[in-house]
């Protein structure tokens, strides 16, 4: 028998099964020569076209190949958009089988109630992003003032189809394409241009901050959001072609540094924050300069998988992961693929090694230290200096 096979998401229409009679139109994409459908969605998307409608079955069911059920045991006919002959109608269920191979390891219930707020959708951001909607992660907070350009699609999540977006819309597409019952706010703003009230208006009720930017001045605004919400964050980056990873990490009353003690010395002066905001990712050249060095997604991927393994971590979905964390130590170094070389020889003994850093307390820090930093600014200013 000759027809398009068909694949519809059975959450999709959780509202409708409680609703009217009304069809309801659905979305997704068709592909002429495998002969199938895939309904995707019930909203229109990037990159999907209308497929059909779905109506609700009144009175005894037929045995037309267009008619399915729901596990309620509701009955459903399927109208595709075009003349199209269909042969058969696969239910597919998000909830059962999405995180079927996950099944002991993590907990759907707990990670799907998860929220993630996530500063800078580049490289590392995105890949991050997707590889916590692909766990499970319900809820994402994006912020990002950058749009997707030709430049990006050698690293990036995301392909051709994103160029001259913004890269928050782009991100929020490639979750809802893994995870459609997502819920995700985005931004597309700068984080260090919205004041302290908005960053964590943004930010309030997350369970973990990611700074993905490679803006100096982003990272150090979202350890003072993260800090005065008293919320757990990670700042990440990649630098040297992309062949070192970074990672600090912060936890109230759990870590003994923040990011400010730890990368103060990034924030020397204004001026020099502001040349290494416009160093592109992965440069090693002189802070002055504005050149972009080389960097492969291969190399990058070793750095974003044990950036990920942290992020689980610190979203303490289960005790056997906790042993990565530590409160004096929370600053780490990732080599990749590539053999250490200049000042990181002595650092790493091998490729793919990872190392924690010492850290030092920095006892009048401007936030986890305030009221100290205070007094001393004050006794400053006593004395003149």
């Amino acid at each position: 028998m000759s027809g398009y096979k068909v694949i519809i998401i059975e959450e999709l229409f959780a509202e409708y099964q409680q609703a009217s009679m009304s069809p309801i139109i659905t979305f997704g994409r068709i592909y002429p020569e495998e002969k199938l459908i895939q309904v995707l969605s019930t909203n229109p998307l990037p990159q999907l076209v209308c497929v059909g409608c779905v109506k609700r079955c009144s009175g005894e069911a037929t045995n037309s190949p267009a008619i399915f059920s729901i596990s309620n045991g509701s009955q459903y006919l399927f109208e595709p958009a075009h003349n199209m002959e269909i042969k058969s109608i696969k239910v597919v269920s998000y909830s059962q089988e999405f995180l079927l191979r996950m099944n002991g390891i993590v907990d759907a219930d707990v990670i799907s109630k998860k929220c993630i707020s996530i500063i800078g959708l580049g490289t590392i951001g995105s890949e991050l992003t997707i590889k916590l909607a692909q766990t499970g992660v319900g809820y994402f907070n994006l912020v990002d003032m950058d749009t997707f350009e030709l430049s990006n699609v050698c690293r990036h999540a995301s392909d051709l189809f994103g160029l001259g977006r913004q890269k928050t819309a782009v991100v929020a597409d490639l979750i809802r394409h893994r995870n459609p019952q997502a819920q995700i706010v985005s931004y597309s703003a700068d984080f260090t241009k919205l004041d302290s009230d908005e960053r964590e208006d943004f930010v309030r009720g997350s369970d973990l901050l990611i700074a993905a930017t490679d803006s100096p001045a982003a990272q150090f605004a979202a350890n003072e959001t993260a800090f005065n919400l008293g919320i757990p964050a990670i700042f990440v980056g990649a630098y040297e072609n992309g062949y070192v990873g970074e990672i600090v990490y912060t936890i109230p009353d759990f870590t003994q540094a923040c990011y400010q003690c730890i990368a103060g010395f990034r924030q020397e002066n204004e001026n020099s924050v502001k040349l290494k905001e416009r160093r592109k990712p992965y440069s090693n050249e002189d802070e002055n300069k504005n050149d972009a060095v080389p960097g492969l997604a291969i190399d990058v991927s070793y750095i974003i998988a044990v950036i990920s393994a942290f992020i689980l971590s610190l979203l303490d979905i289960s005790p056997l992961r906790n042993v990565l964390l530590r409160p004096d130590k929370n600053v780490l170094l990732i080599q990749t693929g590539n053999q250490p070389a200049g000042e990181f020889a002595n650092v790493f003994a091998h490729p793919f090694s990872v190392a924690y850093a010492d850290v030092d307390i920095d006892p009048i820090c401007p936030i986890c230290h305030k009221e100290k930093y205070i007094a001393n600014m004050k006794e400053k200013m006593s004395a003149g200096i």
